[in-house]
């Protein structure tokens, strides 16, 4: 959507706005001073030299009423500025003005030392008036608009919470803008976030506000701002102050999500006439269905009357957070809230009130211009080509995703509606929250294809669109970009032209590499991910590579699983290395593929932990790749190890919004809430989890530990684990959890039974894991020989370990904690403290407080009771050491319970008053 752009009344030679109907004062003052503002002499001004453009010229940024801004370097620090350069001759009483004016700004700009407004290094005034200040690059608020059309309401209260958060801290140095516009509002990319950074430009037409020490305005009371943007108060003469502001950021805010503004007009009088006649055009915001709350908020900030807009830059930004804190209610928590609404209504209202609410629940909320992608019915007369209807499927769906104007469902969000026959598109639309839903069929004969599908309006069953496509295994290959396109064109959904070129690029000319490549899409998908499945798609990946080494796709997946690989990998494994190599192939071979940007993010991130880079890499990825969960839950796994516990929860909550029964998703958010302690929410997941694939041995062992946790009852959760029918137990996981789960109950001959039954290659963890757990249980009944001796056996291995990979802290960790078991202090503290050293808390909050836990029950082990207590009290607070495991590290209160490891701190009267007291609330940045 191209945007016009901004009208107001500009002049004729450089384009900027017109102070009221005076002359522009800069031009004048260029003709009067004979051009003098122009650089064609010397470019030098003090420790900074005016950098020249390919052809010689100087390299100008902009032109406004105070001057001139030219892109400078620093000749001292190296580094690049912006430098704003305005003439210093003349002695008429309009260059004195300017001049004056000019020094103005700059004192005030240099004032503020704030993170969203652009900051001033250094001024001066001698022949010429200059002050250097941060360059800033990226783009105006107005050009990203113009560029993209009207932001989300999301991406806008983002922005204007960091614009309020600028006028706050100009506040506090009693100074107003007077000329906030969209054309002053620079959009940064953020390193170490998937948000731009604001930075608020231009503070030339800054005015002190009277409570400042020798006040005084150099403008003499003459109109300053641009007239589009500036308040009643400005245009009448009248004096100005915060309010005025508060009434700019409102028409900026509007602008942002409309690509409007509310008062159109050429001139002043023009502009002033639609205030004074009109009322404020709520029905644009209205058209974009904005939530009531932002409407408000912008209905009070372009009151004519300050009096009542927000009284205050901070009072506009709490404004501004309450409409966030309404929109991040994510539709599960706001269906609790509407369900304990009701249920006290029911108690008024009897059994009529019942049946209307029942026929309220059943009406679906339905998200505009989205779509879920159904799995295809396989018509094959071979049933092994299955594997490619669901791949085609697939891929259909991920080049929708790659669409910004369309909200496209995940893909695992649809596997429970296999069924053709039984779909009730209204019922799936409103449990996705969909308007439309793609269903079709796939026939794959020999070299043919032959593709049937139909588009659907899930809210009353009508069918938009059909469309029957018969093509040969080369031709299939650009399908899934044809019909995204297509279905973009029934939906009216605008493709910007970059995405157009995604959509039409075959991502390989080769039918069998792009078969393969859609087998592994297939074991990449499974519901219990593990070992043996991404190893499987690894395999699949690697031979499409060898197909066509220019698949720059298929060597991005094939980098992801690797990444995947490594990070599960307890012993050396090349796949690091090799998911780098993949990566970095990917990228050269398609420098703006978001799936190549995710997988050296996950480089990045799981084996350089290098988590700025990381973001960095998600943000570009997530430009691409909009409706992308995977890419959030990565964001998130980030925002925990840098300790941001309410960024990661939020950024959890949000790929569950895109992918809604995408039970790895919410497996992953729920283990997260275990992290910081929120049970109720952490169980609130895992039953979504398993009501959507009761075979998901993840929810099921997340419900298992929760018995504990939440209910100090082993036996209980014991029993979960017991129950499960399918016997599906990735990596082993299952396993593990019921002998940790009988030795928290104290249940010795069924923890033994567990280890007898099953074979070490089945036990998650190190080499020789049995050899550890059968000393572990040795040693909680009393039998100290046995322990001992099968803490020896196993202790090769985890050395072993150890030394093959130094790097890593849990081997370490392992090492350290057999070492107390088996009394050997020294070596114990060493190892233990070596990866509290690899992984410290202020590096890596989730992995290092793991560490920490390690080291808590260490200390107990050995015989270092205050050291261990110090740590257990602060841990029992800190979000991070909990996880379904059996390992001591875990620090909750029902851990310090039941397990055996605390046993030799149960009698001092320090533990037993942590056991008696409330688990204190854990305490999150």
């Amino acid at each position: 959507m191209l945007i016009p752009a901004v009208a107001s009344t500009v002049c004729s030679i450089c384009g900027e706005p017109l102070q009221g109907n005076r002359d522009c004062l800069a031009c004048l003052l260029r003709g009067g001073l004979g051009e003098n503002d122009d650089i064609t002499g010397s470019l030098g001004f003090g420790d900074f030299e005016i950098t020249r453009r390919a052809d010689g010229s100087p390299w100008e940024l902009g032109r406004g009423a105070m001057g001139v801004t030219y892109r400078a370097r620093d000749k001292v620090l190296h580094r690049d500025v912006a430098l704003k350069v305005i003439d210093g001759h003349g002695t008429t009483e309009a260059a004195q003005t300017v001049r004056e004016r000019f020094l103005r700004e700059a004192r005030a700009a240099a004032a503020l030392r704030h993170q969203n407004v652009a900051g001033v290094f250094q001024f001066g005034a001698t022949d010429r008036c200059y002050y250097a200040m941060e360059l800033v690059e990226g783009e105006t608020l107005e050009e990203l608009v113009r560029r993209e059309g009207p932001l989300s309401v999301g991406a806008t209260l983002a922005l204007a919470v960091q614009v309020a958060r600028a006028l706050v801290a100009a506040a506090e140095h009693q100074l107003i803008h007077r000329d906030l516009k969209p054309a002053n509002i620079m959009l940064v990319p953020n390193e170490d976030s998937t948000e731009m950074t604001v930075k608020v430009i231009d503070f030339g037409l800054a005015k002190i506000t009277a409570g400042a020490t020798g006040a005084m305005d150099l403008t003499h009371g003459a109109f300053v701002g641009t007239p589009t943007f500036a308040s009643p108060e400005q245009f009448a003469g009248q004096a100005a102050d915060a309010r005025s502001d508060i009434y700019s950021l409102g028409v900026t805010l509007w602008y942002a999500l409309t690509g409007e503004v509310p008062y159109q007009g050429k001139t002043i009088e023009e502009i002033r006439r639609s205030r004074e006649q009109l009322a404020l055009p709520v029905e644009q915001l209205q058209a974009r269905k904005l939530p009531a709350s932002v409407v408000n908020l912008l209905s009070r900030a372009l009151a004519t009357d300050p009096a009542k807009r927000p009284q205050s830059a901070r009072a506009m930004l709490a404004d501004v957070e309450s409409c966030q804190q309404a929109l991040a209610a994510t539709p599960f928590r706001r269906r609790r809230i509407r369900r304990m609404i009701f249920a006290l209504g029911l108690l008024v209202l009897g059994i009529a009130s019942l049946v209307s609410y029942l026929r309220w629940r059943e009406q679906p909320t339905f998200v505009e211009k989205s779509i879920a992608v159904l799995p295809f019915e396989n018509l094959s007369k071979d049933d092994s080509n299955g594997f490619f209807a669901a791949g085609l499927q697939d891929d259909v769906l991920t080049s929708l995703a790659k669409i910004h104007a369309l909200r496209v469902v995940g893909g695992a969000s649809v596997l429970s509606y296999q069924k053709p026959g039984l779909r009730n598109m209204r019922e799936i639309g409103g449990a996705l929250r969909v308007e439309n839903v793609l269903e079709g069929s796939v026939r794959r004969e020999g070299n043919r294809v032959l593709l049937n599908v139909h588009l659907i309006d899930a809210r009353n069953d009508r069918h938009l669109w059909a469309e029957r496509y018969d093509r040969t295994g080369a031709d299939a290959i650009g399908l899934q970009g044809e019909l995204a396109s297509e279905i973009a064109a029934a939906l009216r959904a605008k493709l910007a032209p970059e995405e157009e070129a995604r959509l039409a690029k075959k991502p390989t000319t080769n039918p069998e590499a792009y078969t393969l490549y859609l087998r592994g899409l297939g074991w990449e998908r499974v519901v219990n991910p593990s070992d043996e499945s991404r190893t499987a798609a690894e395999q699949f990946y690697a031979q499409a590579v060898a197909l066509d080494p220019k698949f720059a796709l298929a060597r991005a997946r094939l980098s992801i699983v690797e990444s995947d690989l490594a990070g599960w990998a307890d012993g050396p494994y090349p796949g690091a290395k090799k998911a780098r190599r993949a990566a970095e192939e990917a990228l050269r071979l398609s420098p703006y593929l978001g799936e190549a940007h995710m997988a050296l993010g996950l480089c990045y991130y799981s084996a350089d932990k290098n988590y700025p880079a990381a973001l960095r890499e998600f943000s570009i990825a997530a430009a691409t790749l909009p409706n992308e969960p995977d890419i959030l839950i990565y964001i998130a796994g980030v925002y925990r190890r840098q300790g941001r516990w309410h960024d990661s929860i939020a950024a959890f909550e949000r790929a569950q919004i895109l992918d809604p029964r995408n039970v790895h998703v919410i497996d992953r958010a729920a283990a997260n809430y275990l992290l910081v302690r929120d049970w109720a929410a952490a169980t609130e997941c895992y039953n979504r989890a398993q009501d959507i694939a009761p075979d998901s041995a993840y929810a099921r062992l997340g419900l298992a530990y929760l018995q504990v946790y939440r209910d100090n009852n082993p036996t209980a959760a014991g029993k979960i684990m017991q129950s499960d029918p399918t016997g599906i137990d990735p990596n082993g996981v299952a396993i593990g959890a019921r002998w940790g789960l009988a030795m928290l109950a104290r249940d010795y001959p069924t923890a033994e039974k567990i280890l007898a039954d099953s074979p070490s290659a089945t036990l998650p963890g190190a080499e020789d894991r049995k050899s550890f757990l059968q000393g572990r249980l040795a040693r909680a009944r009393g039998d100290t020989a046995s322990a001992l001796r099968h803490f020896a056996a196993a202790t090769p291995a985890f050395e072993a370990s150890a030394r093959a990979r130094p790097d890593v802290a849990s081997h370490h960790a392992d090492l350290g904690l057999l070492y107390a078991y088996q009394g050997r202090k020294e070596d114990a503290l060493r190892e233990s403290l070596r990866a509290v050293e690899l992984e410290p808390e202020n590096q890596d909050a989730f992995h290092g407080a793991l560490m920490a836990g390690n080291l808590a029950a260490t200390y107990a082990l050995i015989g270092e009771t205050d050291r261990a207590l110090l740590l257990i009290e602060r841990l029992l607070a800190t979000p991070g050491p909990v996880e379904t495991t059996d390992s001591p590290a875990n620090i909750t209160l029902a851990d310090l319970r039941l397990r055996p490891e605390w046993d030799a701190l149960r009698k001092d009267p320090r533990f037993q008053r942590i056991l008696s007291s409330p688990e204190p609330r854990t305490i999150l940045h």
